[in-house]
């Protein structure tokens, strides 16, 4: 079930949120795709990213850069703490 489809079979108000935070494995860009009409409303994303390959097909920070410019976000901040090949990142 996309994210869209979720906030409506809930009963929720797309409008009521202003950030979202992404933590799936590389799926990033899948959960996106599924919440065109929700990150209309949205001020903040917050998601893990990686630079490599760590999950066989996963998002890399480029396709999400990228889908998310399309989307009206920047990339404003980049952290990777732990190791280098992923971190996190803040969109506006």
């Amino acid at each position: 079930q996309t994210l869209d489809a979720h906030i409506e079979f809930q009963g929720l108000r797309a409008e009521d949120f202003t950030v979202l935070i992404i933590d799936v494995q590389g799926a990033e860009l899948k959960v996106l795709a599924g919440a065109k009409r929700f990150l209309r409303f949205i001020d903040v994303v917050i998601c893990e990213l990686n630079f490599a390959e760590l999950y066989r097909g996963c998002a890399l920070i480029s396709g999400l850069d990228l889908f998310l410019f399309d989307q009206g976000f920047i990339r404003v901040a980049t952290a990777s703490p732990y190791d280098p090949s992923w971190g996190d990142a803040a969109y506006v």
